[in-house]
């Protein structure tokens, strides 16, 4: 994560075109992977590469349809900067693997899914979507993997992941969302990995999480997010990740006991109530209420991911770390530091 600038909102054009040029070059090596090991289809569209007989790669700004010709036994589709229509993937039953980046198109054809019922990677990264349809994913129940990263979507409708029950990896993050609507996750309770950074969300529903006890990593960070609701983390009991950096968030409640790695670096944290923690970056007050967190620290050989954490406040102690500044004995010394001079 590193340091970076508060973030108020994703630079849809710089970042559009690294991802894109990122893609370009995944492809064109495996193009000539495909040439190095001799594994071309005789049977290949001349705007796509087949590779391995199951995996096939295509890219034309000009496509709108399936080319013919493809292998009978491909499993794996992958179309960068295409324009493909609503029915374009009818007649693909065996089908595991989709993917669709660098497409111009601002939504998703209702029925671009129809027919593929053994989906179960889904990828529409990098495009220009605004918006979901809903019963996009009608006839998507096998789907476990789901990427809508780096769009454009604004909002989500309410019942778009009803269908998916057996999802275990959903990534919305590096789009415009401002919130999330009551319920949207609850059909979800397979979830394992939920990423939802870089968006505009201010708020989080207090029941959000509550339908994913299978959760294990939960990403929030680099969003607008001045507090999170009392009880927001109940019933995760698995969840391992969680990341909270780079938001605006005053202070956490506790419930996180099962964590492992808690990023919450670049908030506005004065105070925390909760075997990695990243704490810098906040304007730390360094009181007898803080005295817990000292001796947590302290109990830990790398506490620390990300620098040091530094008080802010009282004057005695501003500057310091707080591992120096509660050293040996952080109430004694912090306490000390609050006393008026004489």
């Amino acid at each position: 994560e590193g340091t970076r600038s508060p973030k108020t909102s994703m630079d849809p054009h710089r970042s559009h075109l690294s991802s894109r040029m990122w893609l370009l070059v995944i492809y064109m090596l495996l193009g000539l992977g495909s040439l190095l090991v001799g594994a071309l289809s005789p049977s290949c569209p001349p705007t796509c590469q087949c590779y391995d007989t199951s995996k096939v790669f295509c890219s034309s700004e000009r496509m709108r349809e399936i080319p013919e010709g493809l292998p009978g036994s491909a499993t794996h589709l992958f179309f960068v900067e295409t324009e493909l229509e609503a029915a374009a993937f009818q007649g693909l039953p065996s089908l595991t693997e989709l993917e669709v980046s660098g497409n111009p198109l601002p939504a998703v054809s209702l029925g671009v899914l129809a027919g593929l019922t053994s989906l179960s990677k889904l990828s529409l990264t990098t495009n220009a979507i605004r918006t979901l349809q809903p019963g996009l994913f009608t006839g998507s129940c096998s789907l476990q993997d789901l990427s809508l990263s780096r769009n454009r979507i604004e909002a989500l409708p309410p019942g778009i992941f009803h269908p998916l029950r057996q999802l275990q990896a959903l990534d919305l993050s590096q789009n415009a969302l401002a919130e999330l609507p009551d319920g949207l996750l609850a059909p979800l309770v397979a979830l394992r990995v939920l990423k939802l950074s870089d968006n505009l969300l201010a708020r989080v529903p207090p029941g959000a999480f509550r339908a994913l006890g299978q959760l294990t990593e939960l990403h929030l960070d680099g969003n607008r997010l001045e507090e999170l609701p009392s009880g927001i983390f109940s019933g995760l009991g698995g969840l391992r990740r969680l990341q909270l950096q780079h938001n605006a968030l005053g202070s956490l409640a506790s419930g996180l006991g099962g964590l492992r790695r808690l990023h919450l670096q670049h908030n506005a944290l004065g105070s925390l109530e909760l075997v990695r923690v990243g704490l810098s970056d906040n304007p730390w007050l360094c009181d007898c209420r803080l005295s817990y967190l000292l001796n947590w620290l302290q109990s830990f050989a790398e506490p620390l991911i990300h620098g040091q954490a530094f008080c802010a406040g009282p004057a005695a102690l501003q500057g310091q770390s707080l591992l120096e500044a509660g050293s040996p004995h952080p109430a004694r010394a912090w306490s000390a530091a609050l006393q008026p001079e004489n």
